[in-house]
C-alpha cells in the first residue's frame, strides 16, 4: 500500500469511528449490542516471537449503557445475598455522563474513547497475524498473560459481572440501536 493510500485508509477509519462515537453518544439507557473487536492481546514481550504481530478477534454480545453497581447488586439479590455492594471509582478514564462512553488520555497525551460494556456472551475468539492468517491459541499460550482477579466490588458474587472497555478504534463491527456499522 502506498503512503497516500495508507493515509486515506486511516482517514476513512477515523470517519467511521466518528460515526460510531455519534451513535454511542445518542444511545440512551441500557441496551443490547453485538460487536466484533480486533485488539492486541496482553502478552509478555521478552523473547516473544509473536509480539507486535498478533491480534485477538472477539465476537461478543454485550450490554451498553448499563449501571455496573446495579448489575452487581442485582446479581447478589439473585443469589439470595444482601445487595450492598458499593461502586469504587474507576482506576483510569472518565465516564461521559448519559452515554456508554469513557474517555481517557494516556501518559503520552493520546486521547481515546472507549465503549464501557457488560459482557453477556463471548461467541468466538480467534487469533490472527497482521495479514489475517489464523494463529492457534496453543502456539501463543506461553506468551499470553492472564487477566487479573475479579474486582473487590464483586467479592461476594458467585457469578461475576464481566465489565469490558473497548477502544472505539478496536471495534470492527457493531449492531446497536438499529445501526450496523462496519469499521474495517
Amino acid at each position: 500500500m502506498k503512503n497516500t493510500e495508507a493515509i486515506q485508509a486511516k482517514g476513512h477509519r477515523q470517519i467511521r469511528v466518528a460515526k460510531l462515537e455519534n451513535v454511542l453518544r445518542n444511545h440512551k439507557g441500557n441496551g443490547f449490542a453485538h460487536i466484533i473487536t480486533r485488539t492486541v492481546p496482553a502478552m509478555r514481550k521478552t523473547g516473544n516471537p509473536f509480539h507486535g504481530n498478533v491480534f485477538k478477534v472477539a465476537d461478543v454480545n454485550i450490554q451498553a449503557g448499563f449501571e455496573y453497581i446495579n448489575s452487581v447488586n442485582n446479581q447478589l439479590s439473585r443469589e439470595g445475598k444482601t445487595p450492598d455492594a458499593e461502586a469504587k471509582p474507576r482506576k483510569w478514564g472518565q465516564r461521559i455522563k448519559g452515554t456508554p462512553l469513557v474517555e481517557h488520555t494516556n501518559k503520552a497525551g493520546e486521547h481515546r474513547l472507549y465503549l464501557e460494556a457488560k459482557c453477556e456472551k463471548v461467541n468466538s475468539v480467534r487469533y490472527v497475524d497482521g495479514e489475517g492468517n489464523a494463529i492457534d491459541k496453543a502456539d501463543l499460550a506461553e506468551w499470553l498473560q492472564e487477566r487479573s482477579a475479579k474486582s473487590s466490588t464483586q467479592a461476594n458474587v458467585d457469578k461475576e459481572i464481566i465489565l469490558r472497555d473497548y477502544a472505539l478504534d478496536s471495534i470492527e463491527w457493531i449492531a446497536i440501536d438499529g445501526h450496523k456499522l462496519e469499521l474495517d
